[in-house]
Formats: C-alpha cells, structure tokens, sequence
C-alpha cells in the first residue's frame, strides 16, 4: 500500500492562499463602498447610430442647373455622421409622361422628393395621391408662380428663388464702367418673365445704364433682328432659358464682330464665348436643402417653414479669350482677383 498522506499539504497550502487573497480582496472592496458610499455612475458607451435616407431629385432635364443643385445638396449631406444619404437624379427629359413615371417611381423608392420648376412641383402632387405620405421640398419657383402650384397634403415646403440683378448689374458696372445702353435678349415663358425684366431694368437704372428690350420670336438671322433694333448697344444681355447652344454661336460671333460685351445667366454660353456670366447659384440652393433635409431627419426639433425665400450667390464667369474681343477691358487689379479666385457676386 503506497502512502499518499504527504500529498495532503501540497493541496491545502495552496487552496489556503487563495483563499486568503480572496478574502482580502473583498474586505477592500467592502471597505471603499462604506468610504464612498455614493458612487458616480459609470456612462453607458454611447453607439453612433446610422440610417439611410434615400433622396430623389426630379428636373425637367439633366442639365447644368440641376447638376449644380445635386452637388449642393451631395456636399452638405455627405458630412453626415449619424445618417447615411442616397441621391438620385430623375430627370424627365422634358416630357410630361416621363416625368410623371419618375415621380411615381420616386414614391416609392424615395423618402423625399426634391422637384424643380412649376411643372415638376405639380406633377408631384399629382403623382403623390395614393401614396404613403412624403417629404416633398419644391424650389426653382419665383414669387409669381406660387399661385400656380397645386397644393397637397403632405409635408411640403417650396423655396422660392429670385435672381440678384441688382448685384449682377453692379459687378457689370464694375468690371465696364463705360456701359451705356444695354440691350435685354428674351423669350416669353410666363408672367415670371415681365417680373424678372422690370427686376433687371430697375437695376440698370439705378446704376445709371439704359436698357431695351428685345423680345426673341423666333431662332433664325439673329443678326438682323438686332440690326433692326437700330440703336447702338454696347452690352447684350441674354436672359435666362432664352437661347440654344444650336445659335449661341452665331449670337457670339455677332458680339465679337460688334463689339458687344455678350453677358448670360448660363454657364455653356460663356464657355462657348460669351464675355461674362453669372451662374452656379444651384449649388447654393442645394447646401439650403441639404441643411434643411438635415434638420428633417437628425432628430432636430425645429420648425420649418413652408414658405422659404432664397437669396443667392451668384459665381462671375468671365471668358479671357473673348473679353477683349467684345469690349471688356478688364483693369489690372480685376485681372490680379481672377488669377487668384473665383469672383463671386454676394446678396446686396
């Protein structure tokens, strides 16, 4: 018989210690509750929480304007850190039944609607009756189309836009203190038209520049309609949606053959010649909505308006290669800001 008792202690003096260094460990610990016996509370880990809201952007077409308000709205809501933003552009390719499809087709994939013009912000309404209620946000409207929008029930806010002449006309005056007579180019596409000229000529006059007007029927010989003006005009400006890129060209080379500093509201009409233009004020739009969206679905409590009136800030863009031609002669200082910035046209 083999003799274990030896064993005995090895087991025991290790199991004693254990148990002394446990014994010690509570009597600490019930010792700095009876110290201390409010305990500041440990904060609970606080986990970001992330959703995904999905955007659809409805435009009569997809062009530069609406293509500066999605860049707007991608750089506001792309800093996000709580929610996660999906924009998709629906553009209707100016056709009403097209339209009316996306905006069927953004019900029930989007959780908000942005839609542009007076066409797009009706064909929404019609578009939204049977479905589940949505966030619908209507811009690209002046002060005299509200009256012709269809109302809803659901959450609707419309932005409404005017264009800045006033500080358009000044940066004009600025860059060809000579302007004299400056003749407006336009087409007639509603009572917002008449609204937007009496805008332009009050600001003409109130720098001292005189204006016609010229109202642009038709595309063809576009040098003889403004021939048969018969008065002198140094400036030409062409207002918004008025001419194609089909006879932008022609309209340049008769500006540069004249001397007529050729100004617009579009961005392609500079780069294809134009001496000066004032555009981009979309992206600015997009960054109201994005902050707007924002305010919407981050769990911030403040009350939106449904009426919201934007100001914008305009981008100068000025065609080195054909300013001279059309008689802008730019200063040596203006020439020093362009080289090193974008010139840009703030709210008076």
């Amino acid at each position: 018989m083999v003799h274990v008792w030896w064993i005995i202690p090895l087991i025991l003096i290790p199991l004693g210690t254990m148990t002394a260094y446990l014994i010690l460990l509570y009597n600490r610990y019930t010792k700095s509750q009876r110290i201390s016996p409010k305990m500041s509370a440990i904060p609970a880990k606080i986990t970001p929480w992330r959703t995904t809201v999905s955007i659809g952007v409805l435009t009569p077409l997809a062009n530069e304007a609406a293509q500066h308000l999605v860049e707007g709205l991608t750089e506001i809501l792309s800093v996000s850190q709580r929610t996660t933003y999906a924009i998709v552009h629906l553009a209707g390719n100016n056709n009403r039944v097209t339209l009316l499809q996306k905006a069927e087709q953004a019900y029930k994939e989007h959780d908000v609607l942005i839609t542009m013009g007076v066409h797009c912000g009706n064909i929404a309404i019609e578009a939204q009756q049977g479905s589940r209620t949505h966030g619908i946000i209507r811009t690209g409207l002046r002060h005299e189309q509200i009256k012709k929008l269809k109302t809803s029930d659901a959450v609707t806010t419309t932005i409404i836009c005017a264009y800045n002449f006033a500080g358009q006309i000044k940066l004009l005056k600025s860059l060809k203190p000579e302007t004299r007579l400056l003749c407006i180019v336009y087409r007639l596409w509603g009572e917002h038209t008449y609204a937007e000229l009496a805008a332009l000529e009050a600001a003409c006059d109130l720098y001292g520049i005189k204006t016609i007007t010229y109202h642009l029927v038709h595309h063809g010989h576009l040098d003889n309609q403004l021939n048969a003006l018969g008065e002198p005009f140094d400036t030409l400006f062409v207002m918004p949606s008025t001419i194609t890129a089909a006879i932008a060209q022609e309209l340049i080379t008769y500006c540069s053959a004249k001397k007529i500093t050729l100004c617009s509201q579009e961005h392609d009409v500079v780069l294809l010649g134009g001496a000066l233009g004032f555009s981009a004020h979309e992206r600015g739009l997009g960054n109201q909505i994005g902050k707007l969206i924002r305010t919407m679905h981050e769990g911030k409590k403040e009350e939106i308006a449904p009426l919201i009136e934007h100001i914008p800030l305009y981008h100068c863009l000025i065609n080195r290669k054909t300013a001279h031609a059309q008689g802008l002669q730019l200063a040596p200082e203006c020439m020093t800001i362009l080289e090193h910035a974008q010139l840009k046209v703030p709210p008076l």
